[in-house]
């Protein structure tokens, strides 16, 4: 009789374990869909068009086709690099060479080479500042190019221009002197250069309100 209840005891502890392992397993299922559904879903992440394929996917019939990948990607960089709106450098490299990197203006007093049209003075003034020094043949390269002509031209709005001015008052001082603009600088709005007509400024003006409405980012 004894044996019989001690018997009955442990089927019953069994039953019983058995019990406790199935509410465990059906507690840690339970856990674990809780947590499934509660845990936030990982969302697809739609990304931005690159900045560079954007540009080059509206420079091209806004800049008749002329600006290449090429040139847009080493127009972002260093226009990050001087802290200039990409608008700016595409007006700045349209209106001073139509986008051509052998461009020059040896007539000009200013022998502008380049894509940017960096002048002697601007390249004699960053070789100043730098231990890196360029030649006039460097201008030719556009990386060369960007560098000593954005340099400068930044140089001219903190530097010269002391920051009071807007992004036209630099670029006219970009393309005659910035001396010689603060001497002439309403002759040169009223668009005479040295008694002649200052065709720049007009090109200025055209080409920086077109990349403004395409290139502001």
């Amino acid at each position: 009789m004894v044996k019989r209840k001690r018997n009955d005891i442990r089927v019953s502890l069994e039953i019983d374990m058995k019990k406790v392992i199935i509410l465990c397993i059906l507690w840690i299922i339970g856990i674990l869909i809780l947590f499934y559904i509660s845990y936030p879903t990982k969302q697809k992440v739609v990304e931005e068009p690159n900045v560079t394929e954007k540009i080059v996917k509206v420079s091209a019939p806004v800049a008749k086709e002329i600006v290449t990948k090429r040139i847009a990607e080493k127009s972002i960089f260093y226009a990050e690099k001087y802290n200039l709106p990409i608008y700016i450098v595409y007006a700045l490299e349209e209106t001073e060479s139509d986008f051509r990197e052998d461009a020059d203006s040896k007539k000009n007093p200013s022998n502008g080479r380049g894509i940017i049209q960096v002048s002697d003075i601007a390249r004699q003034e960053y070789n100043n500042y730098h231990s890196v020094k360029f030649d006039e043949n460097d201008m030719y390269n556009i990386d060369k190019n960007l560098e000593v002509g954005l340099w400068y031209f930044d140089r001219i709005r903190t530097h010269y221009l002391k920051n009071n001015c807007d992004f036209t008052d630099v670029y006219i001082a970009y393309n005659v002197g910035p001396n010689y603009f603060k001497k002439h600088r309403d002759e040169l709005y009223s668009g005479i250069y040295k008694g002649e007509k200052y065709n720049a400024l007009d090109r200025w003006t055209k080409y920086l309100t077109k990349y403004y409405s395409y290139f502001k980012l």
